[in-house]
């Protein structure tokens, strides 16, 4: 729900530009519905980077807007989960439910050109998913089969190995990592070929 509020909200902004960027209530709304999108989905913050990135190239004009918008998501995301979740006692969640997508895109790639990397990035690897497990794990339209074997303790001690060789296999299978991700939304573009009729 609080997605297809942001996207209507995404939508509106970009087909009425002027008439909704000049309307305080239309502000307040994006950055509502962006907060709430990112609160209610661990790894809609991760999403929400990279399309800023891409928005902020493709509508140069509105660059103040969008950035501000964008500060307000991060902000109000960033204080909600952080001092007020603790304040009220809440529990951080396991951090393999918001590495769902980086997760899915490391294991495209293992399972289908493990040859061509190299030891290091496979010991990295190793580390926290299993190189042996990941090609037979691997299920292009859900991510459950791979997250429920990623090595949590381990994430926790050093998480920056994990995303160095994020990073590093970006740069060489940057349009395997987008077909990964396609895969993966691809029940919620066709939500209607999941249903089963009679």
């Amino acid at each position: 729900v609080c997605l297809m509020f942001f996207t209507t909200e995404l939508c509106k902004f970009v087909f009425e530009k002027e008439n909704y960027v000049i309307k305080i209530f239309n502000n307040i709304r994006f950055i509502l519905a962006g907060t709430l999108c990112c609160l209610l989905r661990n790894n809609m913050i991760y999403a929400l980077i990279p399309s800023a990135i891409i928005i902020l190239f493709l509508l140069k004009r509105y660059q103040k807007s969008l950035i501000l918008w964008i500060s307000g998501i991060v902000i109000l995301y960033s204080l909600v989960n952080g001092p007020i979740y603790s304040a009220l006692g809440f529990v951080e969640g396991n951090p393999r439910e918001m590495l769902s997508v980086p997760m899915q895109q490391i294991s495209y790639v293992v399972a289908n050109y493990q040859d061509t990397l190299s030891e290091q990035d496979l010991a990295d690897i190793n580390k926290y998913l299993s190189v042996e497990d990941l090609p037979s794990l691997y299920n292009p339209r859900l991510a459950d089969p791979v997250k429920v074997t990623f090595n949590t303790n381990y994430y926790k001690e050093d998480s920056s190995t994990f995303i160095k060789v994020w990073i590093r296999l970006f740069f060489f299978f940057l349009f395997f990592y987008i077909v990964s991700l396609l895969d993966l939304n691809i029940p919620y573009w066709y939500a209607v070929a999941d249903l089963h009729f009679p």
